[in-house]
This record gives C-alpha cells, sequence and structure tokens, in this order.
C-alpha cells in the first residue's frame, strides 16, 4: 500500500495549499456534510487518512468534545503545518503524525471511525488501503468516505484523468457503483451515500480543491483544440467568465459511510 503524495512538497508548497482550501466555500462545506454523515458521537476516537493540512482534522477536534482525533499524512511539511495549527487551537483532543511504508501505524481495532477526505489517489493500491482502514476500525466502525464523482461524459472523464496523473500517477475518477464495489471488495458494507454538488463563483483557483488540475486541463483541452470536449467541460465543470482565473460552475462530491 505504498503512499503517492508529493514527499518533496515544502512548507511553502503546504502553506500555498492550506490557503487554497481556506479559500475554498467547498472545503468548509464538505467538511459539514463528511461530519453529518459519519453521524459522530461526542466520545469516540477518529482517524483522519490522508489528512494533508489538517482541514477536516480540525472540524473532528471540535466534533469530539470527549474523544479523540488523529491524522496521519506521509509528507512531512503537511504534518508540521497540521500540528502548527492544532497548537493555535489549543486543543488537546487532536493530533497528527508522519506515517510512510506499507501500513497504518496503529494496532488492529483501535479507532470508531475512519475518515479519507479526497485522499484514495495518495494510495497506489486504493483497495488495499481500504483493507488497511477496515484493519484498524473497531467491529460495528464506520469509513467514511469523500471522493470527485467521475463526469457522465467517458471522454472528459478520461481527459480529466490524463490530466490529473501528469501530478499524481494514481489519480481516479470514480462513479458511485465503481466506489461502492470498491468499498465492497474491501470487506465494508456500505449504510449511506449520497452525492453532494457545490456551486461556486469567483473563487478563482482557490476555491476548488484539487483546483490547478481542472485549470490545467481546460489548458490542454485548448491548446488541442478540442471544442466539442472544451464545451462539455465548461457545461460540466467550470467556464471561465470575463477571465480564466473567474471561473463558475459545480462540481460533485460522493460521499459514502460504509461499516465494519
Amino acid at each position: 500500500m505504498d503512499i503517492i503524495y508529493e514527499p518533496e512538497t515544502s512548507y511553502r508548497r503546504a502553506l500555498q495549499i492550506d490557503r487554497m482550501w481556506a479559500d475554498s466555500d467547498a472545503g468548509a462545506k464538505l467538511c459539514a456534510e463528511i461530519l453529518n454523515i459519519a453521524s459522530l458521537k461526542g466520545d469516540e476516537t477518529a482517524l483522519d487518512a490522508a489528512c494533508g493540512s489538517g482541514l477536516l482534522l480540525q472540524a473532528l477536534a471540535e466534533a469530539l468534545p470527549n474523544g479523540r482525533a488523529i491524522g496521519v499524512d506521509c509528507s512531512p511539511a503537511m504534518v508540521r503545518l497540521s500540528q502548527a495549527k492544532l497548537a493555535r487551537l489549543k486543543n488537546g483532543r487532536a493530533a497528527v503524525m508522519y506515517s510512510e511504508g506499507a501500513d497504518l501505524i496503529f494496532k488492529a481495532s483501535a479507532f470508531d471511525v475512519v475518515f479519507c477526505m479526497l485522499g484514495l489517489y495518495h494510495f497506489s493500491n486504493p483497495l488495499a488501503a481500504l483493507k488497511e482502514m477496515k484493519r484498524v476500525l473497531k467491529k460495528g466502525g464506520r469509513l467514511v468516505l469523500c471522493e470527485y464523482e467521475a463526469p457522465a461524459d467517458p471522454e472528459l472523464r478520461a481527459t480529466l484523468t490524463e490530466s490529473f496523473q501528469l501530478a499524481h500517477p494514481g489519480y481516479r475518477f470514480y462513479t458511485g457503483p465503481e466506489l461502492y464495489a470498491l468499498v465492497s471488495e474491501a470487506g465494508l458494507s456500505r449504510q449511506r451515500s449520497a452525492t453532494q454538488r457545490f456551486t461556486f463563483d469567483e473563487h478563482g483557483i482557490g476555491g476548488l480543491p484539487l483546483g490547478v488540475h481542472f485549470f490545467e486541463t481546460r489548458f490542454m483541452l485548448q491548446k488541442r483544440g478540442d471544442q466539442n470536449l472544451l464545451a462539455s467541460f465548461d457545461g460540466n465543470v467550470f467556464r471561465p467568465v470575463g477571465r480564466m482565473m473567474h471561473p463558475k460552475g459545480a462540481l460533485d462530491f460522493m460521499l459514502v459511510r460504509a461499516v465494519k
């Protein structure tokens, strides 16, 4: 279960990524929807796998007044940034640590809930990653996933995948049935699922999680002169309003809760 992240990510780059999330309405809304579907109890122990700059981890710390939230990430810069943010919160219910290698660094049945928010692409083998997340869950514990939903247009999906994989070789856009099948193959039972659409306007690149890759895809289509796919992109993702850095459109996110 080797992790594909960006181990060379600098602290400056981590700050830039964190600022993008802070500028994004989608980030805060996603966290709220993820907490809602998780149905947390205040005294549970939660793990945030591939926690990045700690956006969800901070929300978990607030949502678990008598519990514990732990985040893991394989980027030292992201771990450092998350630790600094948690220190400013002065919240002793959350911690973050560096984790690299084939397995999660926890004993079996350690957590009530495991979260992975837009994080499956960090793992070279998503199925193995889900099985490992299942291992650290208690019996009856929940796994909560959030991923971008693949567009209905197969050519657009292929182009987006091609573009995203330039930066993240293992990136994949899942349809609902594909993600549900992966969860089932990992030995987990799906309890709830939903598609959440977030509209955006005037956010620029910072208004979109992983937004730079969407912009790169549109530039790619413009360069190729593929007007049909460009129109599909504008209709399904965003269209520029006045200038390229002013996108207006919508993106769909899948939310899944499964139980061990």
